[in-house]
């Protein structure tokens, strides 16, 4: 399956993922994160902290400028999800893992915000194809690695 969407689509399909279980891992790399609702139905920070109690759950993104983004942060890290800061970041991908080589890829221009998913004019690229998924599992490591863990974020 391969599919283009518009930020209208891409919120259908995060509503998919996001109300999907069975995930073995998600990972999300978007520079500018907001707690921003998909359409209309309740904010990302609440599907992302359900999903991380059945998953593995990373989210890669620059470091917190704002208070409320460092208390998003915060609240992501103690329900579970596993946070990365990398003050270079640029790519906006999500990887929703059945399995290493089964699973749904986004990959497009929107970041998670209302900018990304109601304003702006955003592209992206849907798949399940093994080979996609097999490179993105490598390059996604590589972003882990040159990336900080947010340690700080997991203390109580």
């Amino acid at each position: 399956m391969l599919q283009i969407a518009d930020q209208r689509d891409v919120g259908i399909w995060l509503m998919r993922i996001f109300t999907t279980f069975g995930w073995k891992e998600l990972i999300l790399a978007t520079p500018f994160f907001s707690d921003v609702e998909i359409l209309g139905r309740g904010p990302v920070s609440f599907y992302i902290s359900r999903l991380a109690k059945t998953a593995e759950v990373f989210l890669i993104t620059k470091p917190p400028k704002s208070n409320t983004q460092k208390k998003l942060i915060r609240m992501l890290s103690l329900s579970g999800v596993k946070v990365y800061l990398n003050e270079l970041l640029h790519a906006k991908i999500l990887v929703a893992k059945r399995s290493p080589l089964s699973g749904l890829v986004i990959i497009g221009s929107a970041n998670l915000t209302i900018g990304g998913l109601y304003r702006n004019m955003e592209l992206a690229l849907i798949t399940d194809d093994q080979n996609v998924l097999q490179d993105l599992n490598t390059e996604l490591d590589r972003i882990k690695i040159k990336s900080k863990e947010a340690d700080e974020f997991h203390e109580a």
